[in-house]
């Protein structure tokens, strides 16, 4: 390991979860974050980890030795968004994944307001466009 910098160690959390070694990435990117709290890089790709596993896309038994349920992945990733936009406030993907969690966690008004706020930085999204139709019903 040794005197990995910020951005090896962000690269090679990316890579770990890649290769669905979520542990050690998770591992990696807090690493990174002990470096250099104010880049979103690392925030962010942790972030997407917690979300992937709050979702339920991965079986988190099998990964981690002491039992981490859903709500403190999904909380986990709840912060580390709201980490990155306070470090780069038009991040469309931290607001668009945002939303996406929210969403999956029954919070409708939370994901209509970040999909708002995407849309307003970027409004040509026909997706995100679309999610916000059928959230709003």
């Amino acid at each position: 390991m040794g005197d990995e910098g910020y951005d090896e160690l962000v690269e090679r959390g990316v890579e770990l979860a890649e290769r669905e070694k979520y542990p050690e990435a998770i591992e990696c990117l807090k690493k990174a974050i002990e470096l250099d709290d104010d880049r979103p890089q690392a925030h962010y790709n942790l972030a997407v980890i917690y979300g992937l596993l709050a979702m339920g896309d991965i079986a988190v038994e099998e990964l981690f030795d002491d039992h981490v349920d859903e709500e403190i992945l999904f909380q986990n990733a709840v912060e580390e968004y709201q980490r990155v936009l306070e470090i780069e406030p038009g991040h469309i993907a931290a607001h668009n994944n945002l939303a996406t969690i929210f969403a999956l966690h029954g919070e409708r008004d939370l994901a209509i307001q970040e999909l708002e706020v995407s849309l307003e930085l970027d409004p040509d999204q026909p997706e995100v466009r679309e999610q916000l139709e059928d959230l709003k019903g």
